[in-house]
Formats: structure tokens, C-alpha cells, sequence
């Protein structure tokens, strides 16, 4: 349960995450927002999705692509349940915010659906 994000030939995925931080620390992107170790948690005024998951940026420049891992927040050692709707939601707002900041720097953009990608860690209660 990743978003795979190929990099166009005129950027990196260094320089395209950069400027997704930038972005959000600028206040361009307002539902997005960076925690200390600088995952993406998805901020709205209700604060619904804030504590619910968070993805986790993976950089491959070889591949030119950015990836995000889709992942729970733990509880000390164990993973806290999270609802699927929570993945479609994180994923379908964060292809959104990409395609509308940041089409220009990608050549193409898509979710995984499968729950075992070395990217994650999550855990479903539904």
C-alpha cells in the first residue's frame, strides 16, 4: 500500500519531495503537513485523518521515482489498528494535492493496492 510517484526527466525525487516540504512549510498546501520526522499526515480543520496513518517518504533516484509508504501509528511496540478508509483517503488526497502542485514534475502517479509492500506497516480493524 504505497503511491509510486515517477520523476519526469527534468527533476529528481530529491528536488520533488524538497519541494513538497517547501510547499507545505510555505503554506501553499494547507491539508497537508510535516511531523518532525518528516512523514505527511493529512491536516484538515476537523483533524479527522490527523492521528489516523501517515506516509512515509522512500527517495529511489535510481528508478527516478518517490514513494510513499502508507503506515500506522504504534502504540510502544505494536501497530494501532486503522480502517481502510483511511488508506483511500490518505492515498486519494495525496494523489490530488500532487496533481494539482505538482503534475509538471511527474511523469506518472499511481497507488498500490497491495497490503504488503516493503513500504508499510499497517494494520486493518475492518
Amino acid at each position: 500500500m504505497a503511491i509510486y510517484i515517477k520523476i519526469n526527466s527534468k527533476s529528481t525525487p530529491t528536488q520533488l519531495l524538497a519541494a513538497i516540504y517547501k510547499a507545505i512549510e510555505d503554506g501553499e498546501i494547507k491539508t497537508w503537513k510535516c511531523t518532525p520526522k518528516k512523514n505527511f499526515v493529512h491536516d484538515t480543520a476537523d483533524k479527522l485523518w490527523v492521528n489516523e496513518a501517515y506516509l512515509h517518504p522512500y527517495v529511489e533516484e535510481e528508478a527516478k521515482r518517490l514513494v510513499l509508504g502508507f503506515n500506522c501509528f504504534s502504540d510502544k511496540e505494536k501497530l494501532v489498528p486503522t480502517k481502510r478508509a483511511v488508506y483511500g483517503v490518505l492515498h486519494g488526497r495525496f494523489i490530488e494535492m500532487m496533481l494539482n502542485h505538482f503534475q509538471k514534475e511527474m511523469e506518472v502517479i499511481w497507488p498500490s493496492i497491495d497490503l504488503d509492500t516493503k513500504y508499510d506497516n499497517a494494520v486493518f480493524s475492518d
